[in-house]
């Protein structure tokens, strides 16, 4: 196993890390992620990694609402925490990897 899946299945790191987005992107504080914050979310995304030579996953391209979307396993239209961190986890393996092709 390399060390990023050891990050990856940490369940406390990675819940650290959703908290952390959570706390910064859940504006009205209603425990969701919904379309205009996620917009906002994608936004700082793409600015944060705009000077790298990084290409977003697959997961994460298109318009922030395509991308709820993709994460939004039980449809209602905005993500959960748990969602959150499968969004999570792909930002953290795309960090990862453009590091490692630095």
């Amino acid at each position: 196993m390399s060390a990023i899946d050891d990050v990856l299945n940490d369940k406390e790191v990675i819940s650290n890390f959703v908290q952390e987005m959570f706390d910064e992107f859940d504006k009205d504080k209603s425990g969701f992620i919904e379309t205009s914050e996620m917009d906002t979310m994608m936004a700082k995304l793409r600015e944060e990694i705009s000077d790298e030579k990084v290409k977003l996953p697959e997961s994460l391209q298109g318009t922030a609402a395509e991308v709820l979307k993709k994460f939004d396993t039980n449809k209602d239209g905005k993500l959960s925490k748990e969602e959150m961190a499968e969004l999570v986890k792909q930002v953290l393996k795309m960090a990862y990897e453009a590091c490692q092709n630095a």
